[in-house]
């Protein structure tokens, strides 16, 4: 009648030792909740553009628009002075919103480069 041996005994960890374990798992957790609570506040409640100015703008023929993912850039197509002007939307604004106030700049001959920051906050 062999019976299997005792594993060991398991050796516990000290107070110390568990209270910080805790502490860091808590810590880990808030921070991954504060994280989705920013990328979810920057995503909701954005302003967005217009539709009438905006599609103004677009159908102007005086004005050459390029989007992309980093910028939206507004240049004349005739008579550009050399000027240019790098406007930083409001935090939680679309970036197109300002591209009618800002036509008018364009027209005049400067260049503006609308940026697009990252998660809708400046």
């Amino acid at each position: 009648m062999d019976a299997d041996p005792a594993p060991p005994p398991r050796r516990r960890r000290s107070r110390a030792a568990r209270i910080i374990g805790w502490i860091a798992a808590s810590l880990g957790i808030l921070l991954i909740v504060a994280v989705i609570g920013i990328v979810i506040y920057s995503q909701v409640g954005v302003m967005a553009a217009e539709p009438e100015p905006l599609a103004a703008v677009k159908a102007d023929p005086a004005i050459a628009i390029t989007d992309d993912s980093a910028a939206i850039v507004l240049a004349p197509v005739e008579g550009e002075t050399g000027d240019g002007l790098v406007f930083i939307p409001g935090a939680k604004v679309d970036p197109w919103a300002y591209a009618a106030k800002l036509s008018g700049i364009v027209e005049s001959g400067t260049t503006v480069v609308i940026t697009k920051p990252w998660l809708n906050l400046a």
